[in-house]
Parts: structure tokens; C-alpha cells; sequence
């Protein structure tokens, strides 16, 4: 997660065991493993009987870097107690990185929702006024993000938003799945009690709730929340709509949509990364020879002197580890990505019934 220093953050837990308020407790450790918020068991409370902790924690470290979160569901922190998040700082007033345009001319958008740097840091990293060449410093910190993203498995999307319309017609205890592949209900078992009513949203994890329209009418935020960053739950002891007409936009009667917003953000080391890859593709634009990224060619002599370089196609991942030439990309990707997969792992369970939908 990112903070702004010394800004009031909040943190979650879920450790499956009700009762242990005043038993869990937090700390924040650097870089280097030394402590510099906690151990402390103050601010922290349970949602309920869910198991969930949340720490409201006063403030974020005053420096900026990153950090870890620590929890220890005994308080002793010894192996097998433990729970790690990944806390960064940023300076204050630095809000969202900017959202990435769907392309002109339609079509799927590639790569993250949101830049993982701005033109100014590219340019700044390039060591260059932005200029004129501002158009040209925005495509560079696209492409940089687009690349990084894929490279480092689709885990860090930065800001989306989505809209969905949940439609459950034999669910009992309102708990619904909302897939990538269509809407699925988990329809044979509770996943907890049926007021207030859960429904699990596609993504993770999931940030905010923005909007939740119910009959065509906005229901006031005062009713819903996120839940364990996953679910859409109900704060009245209401159940949410079990059908709605889909033929019909959000705004008729017997409708119902939830929009909320979703994604991790890059690390700091990503973003670092970023702005290296960037200011190289800037150079490349250019017809920069200082450019690092390779054009193909392999072998240079020039003045007496012989330059080997890799070819393109094997410019990136070699042997097994990542040498792209750029050091702050190989360190992120080493680190984020050590095995190079293309995407981020799912898990089916073969146990779980599916029903389908109704015709």
C-alpha cells in the first residue's frame, strides 16, 4: 500500500480467529529490520467476529522508502505467528499516478489502469528539461509501464475502476461471484451469516466502493462497505437485490450495479524502474547513441575499439535471471520476479460448486 509520510494510514489482518483484540499486535519494521513504529496492540480492532483486524494507525513514517508491515496473531512475533504487507511512503501531496488512455482507435487496452511514472520524472531522470518533447516523455512512461507490467507478471495494475451488475436467482444467503468469465453464485453453502449480506467483487484488492445503485437510485454510502478488501457488504441487515432485469440500464427499476475501484500499486522500486526504462525509450526515439536498449545490432568497432552487445531477442531474461543492462529494472524485476512468469497465479477449487446462471 502507499502512504503519504506522516500521513494516518489504515492496515487489515485477517488472521481466522475471533477474540484476539488486545492479543494482535503491529509493528513497522525498514528496510534494514529495524523497528520504527510498534510493537503496539492500540488502534487495532476487530470487524465484527470475522477474524479481520484493522489498525488505524496515527501516521506513517516521516521517511520516505519502504517498509513492512508486521502482525503477530500472539503478540510474540515468532515464526509461524506472523503476517507481512508491504507499506510505501511518498512524499506528501503525491496522490495517484495518472490513468493510462484506452487507445484511439478502441479496442482492448493493454497493460496496467494507471502510469507507473510521470513525464516529468522521466525527464527529470534524463537529466532534460521536458520542453517541448512533453508528448513524447508521456508515450515513453506508457510504454515503460506497459512493459514493466507485463515483465513483472501482471500483479501491479495501479487504479482501476469497474462497474458490474450482480443477478442471483437461487442464492439463499445473497453471496455472489463476480468472475472475469461471467457471474458465478456460490449457492450451496454461506460464506457467512445471510445479514448482512456479502458479495465477493472480481478483483483484489478492491479499494473503494463508489457507487451502489439500487431500482435506479444511488444507495447512500452509509449502507454498504468494503469488506476484507474483496467483498461488497451490506451495513442495514439488508440482503442485496437477488434479480434484476439485465436488458435494462442502471438507472431503471428492478436494476442493480455496484462500481468501486481496485488494483495494486506499483512498488517504489517499480516505479524507479519506470523511470530508467523510460528515459531510455526517450533515447531510442531520439536516435540517442548513449541509448542502452539494443537495435539489433551486436558487434561495434569504432576507433580501434570492439563494443559486444546482446542481441535484441535475447535482450531481457538470460540464463535464468533477468540482464536487461538497465540496473534498477534487473533489481525490480529480480526481485518481483525472480521466475519470470507471465501472469499472476489463479487457484480453482474443484470442491466449490458452481451453479449457472438462469436462462
Amino acid at each position: 500500500m502507499f502512504v503519504e509520510a506522516s500521513a494516518p494510514f489504515e492496515a487489515v489482518f485477517d488472521s481466522g480467529e475471533s477474540g484476539l483484540v488486545g492479543t494482535v499486535k503491529v509493528k513497522v519494521i525498514d528496510n534494514d529490520g529495524t523497528t520504527v513504529i510498534g510493537p503496539t496492540a492500540a488502534g487495532i480492532s476487530e470487524d465484527g467476529t470475522s477474524g479481520i483486524y484493522i489498525w488505524n494507525a496515527p501516521a506513517a513514517p516521516a521517511a520516505i522508502g519502504q517498509y513492512t508491515i508486521v502482525w503477530s496473531r500472539d503478540g510474540t512475533f515468532s515464526e509461524g505467528s506472523v503476517a507481512v504487507d508491504e507499506l510505501v511512503v511518498v512524499p506528501a501531496g503525491s496522490g495517484e499516478l495518472p490513468p493510462i488512455s484506452p487507445p484511439e482507435d478502441g479496442g482492448y487496452a493493454f497493460g496496467p489502469c494507471s502510469s507507473w511514472t510521470t513525464s516529468a520524472d522521466v525527464a527529470a531522470c534524463c537529466s532534460v528539461a521536458v520542453g517541448s518533447d512533453v508528448d513524447v516523455f508521456e508515450q515513453a512512461a506508457v510504454a515503460a509501464s506497459q512493459i514493466l507490467y507485463e515483465l513483472s507478471g501482471r500483479r501491479f495494475a495501479g487504479l482501476c475502476s469497474r462497474t458490474v451488475r450482480p443477478r442471483c436467482e437461487t442464492c439463499l444467503c445473497g453471496s455472489q461471484v463476480l468472475s472475469r468469465v461471467g457471474i458465478d453464485f456460490l449457492c450451496n453453502s454461506c460464506l457467512v451469516s445471510c445479514s448482512p449480506s456479502l458479495i465477493l467483487l472480481a478483483d483484489y484488492p478492491v479499494r473503494e466502493i463508489t457507487q451502489v445503485k439500487i431500482d435506479g437510485a444511488v444507495l447512500a454510502p452509509s449502507q454498504y462497505k468494503v469488506f476484507a478488501k474483496r467483498y461488497a457488504m451490506r451495513l442495514d441487515n439488508g440482503r442485496w437485490p437477488r434479480r434484476q432485469n439485465l436488458t435494462l440500464p442502471d438507472t431503471e427499476e428492478g436494476t442493480f450495479s455496484i462500481s468501486y475501484t481496485y488494483g495494486q500499486s506499483p512498488p517504489l522500486a517499480g516505479r524507479d524502474a519506470a523511470k530508467e526504462l523510460a528515459c531510455e525509450i526517450y533515447k531510442a526515439c531520439l536516435g540517442d547513441e548513449e541509448c542502452v536498449l539494443p537495435d539489433g545490432v551486436s558487434r561495434i568497432q569504432r576507433q580501434g575499439i570492439v563494443i559486444e552487445r546482446n542481441a535484441f531477442v535475447a535482450w531481457g531474461r538470460q540464463e535464468g535471471i533477468w540482464r536487461t543492462g538497465l540496473p534498477l529494472v534487473d533489481l525490480f524485476l529480480n526481485t518481483y520476479n525472480p521466475s519470470g512468469v507471465r501472469r499472476r497465479m489463479s487457484f480453482l477449487a474443484p470442491g466449490v460448486r458452481r451453479f449457472p446462471l438462469s436462462a
